[in-house]
């Protein structure tokens, strides 16, 4: 066989010049599963190189990761997973997110007692530990919805997860800058929320516009519809299972009483 990244004639499941390891049809959920629990941590040159290809060539990266030229490229979710968390320490770390729930405080809860406001603010400092959490489960939830809204664009589920993840990791290298500049303008921060979704579609937007040979209104359509859609997708199922867990809960403590 031909190996995809380079060319080399070769025997075998890793090609002997680059190691590019053959991947046989399409990419499926099982396969992303398994390499998630196979990958490691630690930067590699790819990450530097993956990262400016996304801004200048996007299209071209996530057609040849899916068409299975992967070794020059790095692992989608391992880069996903270390932007989160530089942009979830970074979060903490500059006060932005303490200046997101004052406002938010603020502006819909402004007659707090004081001991709501220590109940939230202890709250608030669980979550924060959970920051760089929040944005892995929202994931497959945005993936979904991309899947259904752009289902004429030939990509499977998992295929799917594979751009989303590269296309919302560029958002949040984006929004990294975005929610640097909220630190020395504290007086903007009401505005982060819609910002961020606004960038981040117009990113998508770039994306598939070139990926997927549409316009670009309509692709930023879409895209910030698919956006609003995964968070609302994630909110009513997390609702569903804690409804069902709470029932369940319930119905167990009666039987047992």
């Amino acid at each position: 066989m031909e190996c995809k990244n380079c060319s080399t004639t070769f025997d075998g499941k890793f090609c002997p010049n680059c190691s590019q390891k053959v991947l046989a049809g399409r990419f499926t959920i099982k396969q992303i599963l398994r390499d998630l629990f196979q990958m490691i941590t630690n930067l590699e040159k790819g990450f530097w190189y993956t990262m400016k290809e996304l801004f200048i060539r996007p299209d071209q990266v996530i057609k040849e990761y899916l068409s299975g030229v992967t070794v020059k490229y790095y692992n989608p979710f391992r880069y996903y997973i270390i932007i989160v968390a530089v942009s979830a320490l970074l979060q903490v770390w500059l006060g932005v997110f303490d200046l997101q729930q004052a406002t938010i405080r603020e502006t819909f809860n402004p007659n707090m007692t004081e001991e709501e406001l220590q109940r939230q603010l202890a709250y608030m400092e669980n979550v924060k530990k959970f920051l760089n959490i929040i944005p892995l489960i929202v994931l497959p939830f945005i993936a979904t919805v991309f899947y259904l809204v752009f289902r004429k664009q030939a990509l499977n589920l998992a295929e799917h997860l594979v751009s989303t993840t590269y296309v919302y990791a560029q958002t949040a290298i984006i929004g990294i800058f975005l929610m640097s500049s909220f630190y020395f303008f504290p007086e903007f921060i009401s505005y982060s929320l819609p910002a961020s979704f606004l960038i981040s579609s117009l990113y998508f937007a770039y994306v598939y516009n070139r990926l997927f040979s549409m316009s670009f209104l309509k692709a930023f359509f879409l895209s910030l519809l698919s956006m609003i859609g995964g968070f609302l997708f994630m909110i009513i199922s997390m609702g569903v299972v804690g409804l069902i867990i709470g029932i369940a809960v319930g119905i167990i403590s009666k039987l047992i009483g």
